[in-house]
């Protein structure tokens, strides 16, 4: 990888019904400067597939219906991708050879919904510290641990010059705009 990478940011929110999803991809060079956004429109699971997919809905829309659309689409592709919702543990997988490492911020929760089960692991993951002085934990899939290893150097020196969890802050409001319900025209009766 090259020291001037390109870094992915997916995020995935739901809306304030949680009954529907919008993800949304930022790529920047290692500056944090975007090169490119893209998002998804609102996904709204249905009954059916609810029933249908059960507790393995969450991981099919956040992997295989938004994360990988976005990546796929993204336009230059990442080298790269980083997320902070566990469920996208699983889009590793999917990427192959492309590091998918979920950040958490140390003083902030492990992410997804209370009462979620956290997935697992690879035991070997990256403590760094980031501009602000915060702590952030970098994991991945069991068994790609040495993707952590590959993009140690980077992380680091990106890190101590830019909030590395930044650019997950620009993509809420827009992920917001996406999620909000259509009002149908008023009528001029």
């Amino acid at each position: 990888m090259p020291d001037d990478g390109r870094f992915g940011y997916l995020t995935v929110q739901a809306s304030t019904d949680a009954q529907a999803f919008a993800g949304g991809l930022l790529t920047t060079d290692s500056e944090l400067r975007p090169l490119d956004f893209r998002c998804t429109t609102a996904i709204r699971p249905t009954a059916l597939q609810k029933a249908l997919y059960g507790d393995v809905l969450r991981q099919h829309l956040f992997v295989d219906l938004l994360g990988l659309t976005l990546v796929r689409a993204a336009d230059p592709q990442p080298d790269l991708v980083l997320f902070q919702d566990p469920a996208l543990l699983y889009l590793q997988r999917k990427l192959e050879p492309m590091p998918a490492l979920w950040v958490v911020a140390e003083t902030g929760t492990a992410g997804g919904e209370t009462g979620e089960i956290r997935p697992p692991v690879d035991p070997q993951h990256l403590t760094i510290t980031s501009l602000s002085g915060s702590t952030i934990g970098i994991f991945v899939y069991p068994g790609y641990g040495e993707r952590v290893v590959q993009v140690k150097a980077l992380l680091e020196s990106v890190a101590t010059h830019f909030d590395l969890l930044e650019p997950f802050r620009r993509m809420l409001p827009l992920l917001a705009r996406v999620l909000q319900p259509s009002r149908a025209p008023e009528s001029t009766r």
